[in-house]
């Protein structure tokens, strides 16, 4: 017998889970219609163990959302103190969010934290920036961060270093 692929699996397992007399659900039957009928299928081999990772359209905008959401998460992180000396209220560093109108990344992010609790710690993730600039910053962030990233030896464990916010921010 050959192996089933993720859409033989996933039609096995939706057909199961609407079985009323099948106590255990395998999938949450709605959840997956939603993201299948939004594009979203990226979120079945994120949320469960029975997919296999397949290419799809929007890989690169959920690896960079992810990346994104791990660099806020960090400077959120950083010592209030670091952004009280650079003269920057607290807020400087709340997440604005995405595009909701023009923005992939907005319908991403929202499947991350909304459906799979993914980065739920980061203050504003869901947030609807209005405005088509935001990735733009967001990219030149991630250039800055990725470069403190790299010149880093604790894979990023400790906090961030009053340089090394001043350096992601660009100031």
């Amino acid at each position: 017998m050959r192996k089933f692929n993720n859409f033989e699996r996933l039609s096995i397992l939706v057909a199961a889970s609407a079985s009323p007399d099948l106590k255990e659900k395998f999938v949450d039957v709605e959840m997956v219609a939603k993201w299948v009928s939004h594009g979203h299928e990226w979120a079945l081999s994120y949320e469960y163990d029975y997919f296999d990772d397949e290419k799809h359209p929007l890989d690169s905008t959920v690896k960079e959302t992810s990346a994104i959401f791990e660099m806020y998460r960090l400077l959120q992180q950083a010592d209030p103190a670091i952004y009280k000396a650079l003269g920057l209220a607290a807020n400087h560093v709340s997440f604005e969010g995405f595009d909701g109108n023009n923005d992939e990344h907005y319908h991403v992010a929202s499947v991350l934290v909304e459906d799979l609790g993914s980065w739920s710690d980061v203050h504003g993730a869901t947030n609807n920036s209005h405005s088509a600039g935001s990735i733009g910053k967001y990219r030149k962030m991630l250039v800055r961060y990725e470069e403190v990233k790299s010149a880093r030896t604790d894979s990023m464990r400790d906090p961030l270093t009053s340089e090394e916010v001043k350096s992601i921010l660009g100031i």
